[in-house]
């Protein structure tokens, strides 16, 4: 975890550890930025797959470039939103290992929203995210 970062899952609450997140992430002062929704859509405009799976990949892909551009780190996410279109218990059961092996052992908060449609009609899903910039 990085300096800045931490992480709480309060006993008295329903305990997010296993599902690979945290109920609370408190922030050092410092930069933080907020990003964009990252879909499953390739540097050339180009959605490659309607499969949820394939485009989960993508955006998270897409994040991590995100990541790159400010010199972050995974564990720097402080919060990570996942708007899916159909978001069901089957949809939730392809993205979030997705999500989780992605995040690895770093453990921002977690949200995921059903949505009835995105900014453009071949898309499944996209993330949002704020991110503490390393000094």
């Amino acid at each position: 975890m990085p300096v800045g970062i931490q992480r709480l899952n309060p006993a008295s609450l329903f305990n997010t550890e296993d599902y690979g997140y945290s109920q609370i992430s408190i922030v050092d002062p410092g930069r933080i930025a907020h990003v964009s929704g990252q879909a499953g859509i390739c540097p050339d405009g180009s959605i490659p797959s309607d499969d949820l799976a394939e485009q989960t990949v993508i955006a998270l892909e897409n994040v991590q470039v995100v990541l790159r551009e400010l010199g972050a780190r995974r564990c720097d996410i402080v919060t990570l939103t996942c708007y899916g279109t159909d978001l069901d218990v089957d949809a939730a059961a392809v993205v979030l290992p997705l999500v989780q092996e992605f995040l690895g052992h770093d453990k921002p908060c977690l949200a995921m929203i059903g949505v009835e449609s995105l900014a453009l009609p071949e898309l499944k899903v996209a993330f949002t995210l704020t991110v503490r910039v390393p000094d």
